[in-house]
């Protein structure tokens, strides 16, 4: 199976960036990002709706659209953006024609957050049978990946799926 392909650490560090605004709290990159940004809040004992939270949730939202982007790339023209998200997935053949990888894509089933993580944890990303099923593991988990951030991005786009 192919592997994914290495990207330059300077280029991909767009979520490390955020959390070095907050010198008081220490990022673990091996952790979940979204868990991560649960984590900072509770560090600094923002409240739900408080223009600080408001603030960083903003920034937060587009570090991850850029670490996405930088990670998968984002011109939906580019195959090789398509064939980065197909082996990301673990897919067995990955197609050589954007609209087949395209294919793929849109019938997958998987938490956008979990495909960040994925580069610096090393788990795969898990696949679910049903947008209810994806719906109910990004509930749980609270791994919501920022609504704007996904569809300024070309490819990410595709990954979309109705969760709340």
């Amino acid at each position: 199976m192919p592997s994914l392909p290495q990207r330059s650490q300077p280029a991909a560090q767009h979520i490390a960036r955020f959390f070095a605004l907050y010198p008081n709290f220490v990022y673990d990159p091996q952790a979940s990002v979204s868990a991560e940004f649960r984590r900072l809040v509770a560090t600094h004992r923002w409240k739900r709706q408080s223009p600080q939270r408001d603030e960083a949730w903003e920034r937060f939202s587009k570090a991850m659209g850029q670490q996405f982007s930088t990670f998968y790339g984002s011109d939906i023209n580019d195959l090789r953006a398509w064939q980065a998200l197909c082996i990301a997935l673990r897919v067995k053949l990955v197609p050589d024609t954007v609209k087949e990888c395209k294919k793929i894509i849109k019938s997958t089933h998987v938490n956008l957050v979990d495909f960040i993580d994925t580069r610096t944890t090393g788990r795969p990303i898990k696949k679910f049978r049903t947008a209810q099923g994806l719906r109910d593991y990004t509930n749980e988990t609270e791994k919501y990946f920022p609504l704007e951030s996904a569809k300024e991005s070309g490819v990410l786009k595709y990954l979309l799926r109705q969760i709340l």
